[in-house]
């Protein structure tokens, strides 16, 4: 186990919630990883402790716990539908363990559950490390700016589109460039991660 401090939680935030470091909306949703790393900072940082509860030697938190230390960690949460489906899909993957006691629901990671929470947690703060220009292909802004301009070349005719595919050649007006190595590292994090789901 790696031994996360509660700023490493903090700090891979922004990603979670479909941010870039430079605060950009992404069009990008980590909502399965954020809520499944808010079950593994619940059982893995000590400030947490007073939300387990205990079944013997096993423990597990419930949404409305969950809820609480999202909210200590200022992720979003939402315990009615989201979290328990999400949580359903992973104990189907073998990732979580749920247990019923009386009328409440504990919710466990199991191992693969672990090495998959921090497998992500070290991909999201690696990602976190990338300059924020690396981050612009992925941006709400840059897709928008992107479906303007070919809508606007599709209605053109075939010789306006070669007149504008001269002009700009390799799309320079949209911002496309040959890849650098920030470029590159980002897009082998981003398929990391998407592997991992």
């Amino acid at each position: 186990m790696s031994d996360y401090i509660y700023s490493d939680f903090r700090a891979i935030r922004p990603i979670l919630h479909a941010n870039s470091p430079s605060g950009k909306r992404l069009t990008l949703d980590y909502r399965l990883q954020r809520y499944m790393i808010v079950l593994y900072a619940a059982l893995h940082l000590s400030i947490f402790e007073q939300h387990y509860k205990r079944d013997g030697k096993n423990y597990g938190l419930t949404l409305y716990s969950l809820e609480r230390v999202a909210k200590n960690l200022v992720y979003e949460f939402d315990r009615t539908r989201i979290s328990g489906k999400i949580y359903a899909d992973q104990e189907k993957e073998g990732r979580v363990r749920k247990k019923n006691i009386g009328i409440k629901t504990f919710y466990m990671l199991t191992k693969k559950g672990i090495l998959f929470c921090e497998e992500c947690i070290e991909t999201f703060l690696a990602m976190g490390r990338i300059q924020p220009s690396a981050w612009e292909v992925h941006t709400e802004e840059y897709v928008k700016k992107l479906d303007h301009v070919f809508a606007k070349v599709l209605k053109m005719s075939e010789k306006e589109q070669q007149r504008w595919l001269k002009k700009n050649p390799g799309g320079s007006s949209l911002g496309f460039a040959q890849p650098t190595k920030e470029d590159e590292k980002l897009d082998l994090l981003l398929q990391k991660i998407k592997s991992l789901s």
